[in-house]
């Protein structure tokens, strides 16, 4: 593979891609390993490598999509811990600029206040996500989350009309539920 090779094609990434993606999916399958019980350290060593690479070439792509799906699909079948480095993946998505995906690698990591902190930048539906996430089980960090939500919400407010922005804030600590009372 000539992926990042002086002189290689700009897009030989996805040349690249296609293979590790081929290598997880086909080569590298789980299930199969784990019922025949020679799941040693090398292998696992060996599925890091390869997903870690995975994620250095999916944050190429300017389109997250699928470095988001990855993160999440990763996160959902691991057994305990992640199949990649989870700090090298943070590292290298924040480098490239890949900011949702770095507020889903956040959320992956248990970070939810920075996660928060990052979509609020961004958007804040993305926010609301992360506040409402099903993995997240404290009460109390949600009530944070929601309570740095309804802060931003005001702060971004109207200077001219300060009752929009009440409002706003307002159906946005309806829409907490029962974390957040007034």
């Amino acid at each position: 593979v000539a992926y990042g090779e002086q002189g290689s094609h700009p897009e030989s990434w996805k040349h690249a891609l296609r293979y590790v993606e081929f290598s997880i999916n086909q080569l590298l399958c789980m299930d199969r390993y784990c019922n025949l019980q020679i799941y040693s350290l090398t292998f696992v060593a060996m599925i890091s490598a390869i997903n870690n690479l995975a994620i250095a070439l999916y944050s190429q792509d300017p389109n997250e999509t699928l470095l988001v799906e990855f993160i999440k699909k990763s996160a959902e079948e691991a057994v305990g811990e992640l199949n990649f480095d989870g700090k090298y993946a943070l590292r290298l998505i924040r480098e490239r600029g890949r900011h949702r995906a770095c507020v889903v690698m956040l959320c992956v990591l248990g970070m939810y206040e920075d996660a928060v902190s990052l979509a609020l930048t961004m958007d804040l539906d993305l926010a609301k996500s992360v506040a409402q996430s099903k993995e997240l089980k404290d009460e109390s960090i949600k009530r944070k989350l929601w309570l740095a939500i309804a802060r931003h919400v005001i702060q971004q407010g109207d200077e001219k009309d300060p009752e929009v922005s009440i409002n706003k804030a307002v159906a946005l600590l309806e829409e907490a539920g029962d974390l957040v009372k007034i």
